[in-house]
């Protein structure tokens, strides 16, 4: 189950164009797929003992820190 903020500012982007709101609904979908990678690699930081229980979080976790 997924969980999504409500939007409070819906109703004022009503007769915004449709173009707008895909390109707000992208840029807000790629701030939280990297907020979740940044939250991602924190946690490995502080736990090293998670590092093999999860493949796709270790990907993610050596793909970040390939590209620093």
């Amino acid at each position: 189950m997924t969980i999504h903020q409500i939007d409070q500012n819906a109703a004022t982007r009503a007769g915004s164009s449709p173009a707008t709101r895909a390109a707000t609904e992208v840029s807000k979908r790629t701030d939280s797929q990297v907020r979740h990678a940044r939250e991602l690699v924190s946690l490995f930081d502080r736990h090293r003992e998670l590092r093999g229980v999860s493949a796709m979080a270790d990907f993610f976790d050596d793909a970040v820190r390939w590209t620093a």
